[in-house]
């Protein structure tokens, strides 16, 4: 899937309310119910004040966003398909069909934002490009909040083997997600990344209170 490409995002989204994707909407539900929503909740609870405004930057369905009752959000996705689903689920907020590359914000917009399990679909230079985006849309001092899937993840492992059970047994060619080109190595790893675009790593987090699914990896912005 080309990756600032609106219809192959488009297509992937069509297919998740389908049987064909049941599987991995089972797993996926399962380890956003258990791990990603309360763990969003804690990071957003630790590093924003009540009534701060966030930007969801490829927001996706959005499940989990439906445990941040106490912050403003406005979600962000390339795929029309992903917002329609978004808001089934979010009777709040504001949505906004963009790319992550090209945010329709003047600077200093937010208070801060966040992403679950995007970046690792992208490459080096692209990542770097999609923070400095982030970056540049919230405020001196803001944060960037950010749920990258580490190559050790609890997830990772789990979907590995499901693939390799579809490929090698059932010789399926389905893919249950984008190509993760980019997993996190290590909390030098993120901070290295974080660097190149200008950022600082203020908070990491990856263990057993998490389930080992995603790193949870907070930048802050300089003032």
């Amino acid at each position: 899937m080309p990756h600032d490409d609106t219809n192959g995002w488009d297509d992937y989204w069509a297919s998740k309310p389908s049987g064909g994707s049941s599987l991995y909407q089972k797993i996926a539900t399962l380890y956003r119910n258990a791990f990603i929503s309360p763990g969003l909740a804690s990071a957003i609870g630790r590093h924003f004040s009540p009534g701060s405004s966030l930007l969801h930057a490829g927001c996706g369905s959005g499940g989990a966003d439906n445990g941040l009752a106490e912050v403003r959000i406005t979600a962000v996705d390339i795929s029309m398909n992903a917002l329609q689903l978004y808001r089934r689920s979010n009777l709040r907020g504001s949505l906004t069909r963009a790319s992550v590359f090209e945010l329709p914000f003047a600077g200093g917009s937010f208070d801060g934002s966040y992403n679950l399990g995007v970046i690792e679909h992208f490459d080096t230079d692209e990542i770097r490009r999609m923070l400095l985006e982030m970056s540049r849309v919230i405020r001196p001092g803001g944060k960037i909040v950010l749920f990258w899937p580490h190559t050790r993840g609890s997830s990772v492992i789990v979907l590995g083997v499901v693939h390799w059970i579809l490929h090698r047994i059932f010789r399926s060619p389905l893919q249950l997600h984008p190509p993760e080109i980019s997993l996190l190595r290590s909390r030098r790893h993120a901070e290295e990344v974080l660097a190149a675009a200008g950022l600082r790593c203020v908070d990491y987090r990856f263990g057993p209170r998490d389930g080992f699914v995603q790193a949870i990896v907070v930048a802050q912005k300089g003032g």
